[in-house]
């Protein structure tokens, strides 16, 4: 969210209390996070509660952006259905995830792999260009301590793109 913040972007909690301005017009994008634990009963966020069909924008596919949230295989089937739900019911859309090019955990990254395909969904694996200055001086103070591996390099990172197409 403070990255959001940063960039201007409209920020808003999540909640079930949530409601679009009468009369207002919404912004194009806005940025919405809460805490939620898939593998729990006791708080389980759906599409439902984002309210994004309150936007009535025509394009209802969902964009929802992670990282850092392959942890455990043990764990990846609640995740993936996890994901499936945040997604627009009918018009489905995609999940990206960052993720460290070696893997925290290994296995989450084929455990996920299975459990997306077991429910229908779709799974691509892009390794991320390392990050050029372009002219511009990258210093260690655009840097924060996680960015950085062990031997001082800049971490290498994999993109997981996740499509669910609606039911």
């Amino acid at each position: 969210m403070a990255s959001a913040a940063i960039n201007n972007l409209a920020t808003a909690p999540i909640s079930s209390e949530q409601e679009v301005v009468a009369g207002g017009t919404p912004p194009l994008i806005t940025a919405r996070s809460s805490i939620d634990d898939w593998t729990s009963t006791d708080k389980n966020i759906s599409y439902k509660d984002l309210q994004l069909d309150a936007l009535d924008y025509d394009n209802k596919q969902t964009l929802i952006l992670a990282s850092d949230i392959l942890y455990e295989p043990s764990s990846m089937d609640s995740l993936a259905t996890k994901l499936r739900n945040l997604l627009h019911p009918t018009d489905g859309g995609y999940v990206l995830i960052t993720d460290p090019e070696k893997e925290r955990t290994s296995g989450c990254r084929s455990a996920l792999v299975e459990s997306v395909k077991e429910i229908g969904g779709q799974l691509v694996m892009l390794p991320m260009p390392q990050p050029k200055n372009n002219g511009m001086a990258m210093n260690k103070s655009m840097l924060v301590e996680s960015d950085v591996d062990i031997d001082g390099n800049l971490a290498k990172t994999v993109l997981i793109v996740v499509h669910f197409n609606g039911a």
